[in-house]
């Protein structure tokens, strides 16, 4: 599948492996929110995700996602803090849902992350 079907505020679904051992690095089949505006993924292969973990994080980087808000059926916290560039033409995943309400906060996030 080719990334330049990827848009802003899908939701895939993939397995980032192999990533590192005893790292805190988030890994395994999950959800991850793409980012990237379409110039990137139309572009070159990639995209820029952050990755979907089920579990309540308490960092100030970390996103509650409910779902209902965003018109989602995928819920959990988004680690913006672990966003990442994934080349996508070379992994398998699947589009599972789509938001266009990614919460200004995200965007906030990653812009304080990268110091611009």
């Amino acid at each position: 599948m080719a990334s330049s079907q990827i848009t802003k505020g899908d939701i895939i679904m993939l397995d980032n492996a192999p990533k590192p051992e005893h790292n805190h690095e988030q890994k395994g089949y999950r959800p991850w929110l793409v980012v990237s505006d379409p110039f990137l993924t139309v572009a070159t292969p990639f995209a820029w995700v952050i990755p979907f973990t089920s579990e309540d994080k308490s960092f100030p980087t970390a996103i509650k996602w409910d779902g209902k808000e965003e018109g989602t059926v995928t819920k959990g916290t988004l680690l913006v803090e672990q966003m990442t560039s994934l080349d996508l033409q070379n992994r398998k995943y699947k589009i599972v849902d789509h938001t266009d309400h990614i919460p200004k906060q995200v965007f906030r996030n990653i812009i304080n992350i990268l110091g611009i």
